[in-house]
C-alpha cells in the first residue's frame, strides 16, 4: 500500500530525527571523560556494573532492538535466522556458526595474550607469532572486530585488546577463555542434530543421536574421561560471576548455617560463596565421579595446587543425586541446573529436596537460574536453545 504524503513525511522526519540523536548519543558517549566513566561503571570486570545505570542501559538496548526489528527487511531477518546464532539479533555483524569458529580459533592461537604482552600489532606482525597468515588473519579479525570483539586502529593498520577479548587472555582470574572450545566445538557438533531431535516420534536429544547414545550427555561425558573438562569450563562460569551470586543474595541471614550445592559441578560457585561468608560451611553434592574430581581441591593433600585449600576447613565434596540420596540440610542451593530438566523431572527434583529439608528459621532452597524475557540485554545464556531439547 502506497504511503500517503502526510505519512511518508512523518516517517522520514521521525528517522532523520532518531538517526541524529542515535549519532550525538554514540558520539557524546565514546568520548573523553565520560567515557571512561560509562567503562567504569558497567563495563568494568573486577566489579558490578552499578546497579540503576545497568538497568537504564539495558531498557534502552532493548528499546534500540525493538525499533530495529520494525525497520530491518523481512528478508534481512531471515538470513540472520539462517547465519546467526540465536543470541545474537544485531544484524549484519558476521555469519553466526563462522563467528563463534573465528572466537575459538583466536583463543586457540593465544592473540589476546600475545596482543597483551606486545601491545598494539599489525597482522603482519602478529602471525609469525602466533603461527597464522597475516592475510588470513586479517579477515579472522575483521569480523570479530565488527562484533566488538578487538580493536583496529586504521591509521596504522594495528589490531589491539579492547574490553572484550581482553576476557579471552588465559591468565584472566574470568578465565572466559575455556568456553571458546566447548561452545564453537563441542556444541557445535551436537547441534548438528537438532533437526533430527525435534521430529515427531524421537525421544533422543541431540547430544544422544550425534553421539550414537542412549546415555544422557552427563553420562557420556563420564564414560569418554570428559567430565572434568566440561565442569571446569562451567566453573569458569560460576567464577565469572561469582561478584554477583556472592552479593545479590543476603548469604548474612544464614548464620552459620551449611550449605549444600546440588549438582555442584566443579564446586567453583560454593567456594566462592564461602570466601565471601567466613561463618557459612557448605557441601558440594553431585554424582560421584564428579564429587572424586572435586574432592581433591579442597583436601589438604592438593597443597598448593588445590584451588579450594583455603576454605578446606568449611567445605567438603559428597556423592549424591538430586533424583535421589542427598544430605539432610536446612540450606540447598541449585544453578543453573533445573533448565536442563522437563518438568516433570523438576518436579521430582524439588519434592526431593523439601523432603530432605531440616526445618529451622533460616530453612530454604535458593535456586539461580536465568529466566526468559524479551529483548537482547536477557540474561547470559537466556535467548539460547533449552538444554531439554539439546543435551538432557
Amino acid at each position: 500500500m502506497p504511503l500517503s504524503l502526510m505519512s511518508s513525511v512523518k516517517i522520514r522526519t521521525t528517522l532523520e530525527t532518531l538517526n541524529r540523536l542515535i549519532r550525538e548519543a554514540t558520539e557524546t558517549l565514546s568520548s573523553g571523560e565520560l567515557a571512561q566513566e560509562l567503562d567504569g561503571a558497567l563495563h568494568d570486570a573486577d566489579r558490578l556494573p552499578d546497579r540503576d545505570l545497568g538497568a537504564l542501559a539495558r531498557n534502552t538496548v532493548d528499546a534500540m532492538e525493538a525499533l530495529q526489528l520494525r525497520l530491518i527487511p523481512s528478508m534481512t531477518l531471515l538470513a540472520d535466522g539462517f547465519f546467526e546464532p540465536p543470541a545474537d539479533q544485531t544484524p549484519n555483524t558476521s555469519i553466526g556458526y563462522m563467528n563463534s569458529k573465528a572466537m575459538a580459533a583466536v583463543v586457540e592461537a593465544k592473540i589476546p595474550d600475545i596482543l597483551h604482552s606486545h601491545g598494539s600489532l599489525t597482522a603482519e606482525e602478529l602471525g609469525p607469532l602466533v603461527r597464522v597468515q597475516p592475510t588470513r588473519l586479517t579477515q579472522l579479525l575483521d569480523a570479530l572486530v565488527n562484533n566488538g570483539i578487538f580493536s583496529y586502529d586504521e591509521s596504522s593498520e594495528k589490531f589491539s585488546n579492547n574490553r572484550c577479548s581482553t576476557l579471552l587472555r588465559r591468565d584472566h582470574w574470568t578465565k572466559w577463555h575455556l568456553w571458546a572450545d566447548l561452545y564453537p566445538n563441542f556444541f557445535f557438533d551436537v547441534s548438528r542434530s537438532i533437526p533430527a531431535a525435534i521430529r515427531t516420534g524421537e525421544t533422543r536429544y541431540a547430544a544422544q543421536i550425534e553421539y550414537g547414545t542412549d546415555l544422557s550427555l552427563f553420562e557420556y561425558l563420564a564414560s569418554q574421561g570428559k567430565s572434568e573438562y566440561f565442569h571446569r569450563v562451567l566453573g569458569a562460569g560460576a567464577v565469572a560471576m561469582s561478584k554477583g551470586l556472592t552479593i545479590d543474595y543476603p548469604w548474612e541471614e544464614l548464620n552459620d548455617e551449611v550449605v549444600v550445592d546440588l549438582g555442584a559441578g566443579s564446586g567453583d560457585f560454593l567456594a566462592s560463596v564461602l570466601r565471601q561468608n567466613p561463618s557459612l560451611r557448605g557441601v558440594v553434592v553431585d554424582l560421584k565421579h564428579i564429587a572424586d574430581i572435586v574432592s581433591p581441591e579442597i583436601a589438604a593433600g592438593g597443597g598448593a595446587n588445590g584451588r579450594f585449600v583455603d576454605v578446606a576447613d568449611r567445605m567438603s565434596a559428597k556423592a549424591g543425586d538430586f533424583f535421589g540420596d542427598i544430605p539432610a540440610a536446612s540450606v540447598y542451593t541449585i544453578k543453573w541446573c533445573l533448565h536442563n530438566w522437563m518438568d516433570n523431572d523438576v518436579v521430582r527434583i524439588l519434592r526431593n529436596t523439601r523432603a530432605r529439608l531440616i526445618p529451622s528459621p533460616v530453612a530454604r532452597f535458593i535456586i539461580f537460574e536465568s529466566t526468559k524475557r524479551p529483548g537482547r540485554s536477557g540474561p547470559v545464556g537466556a535467548g539460547v536453545l533449552p538444554g531439554t531439547l539439546i543435551f538432557s
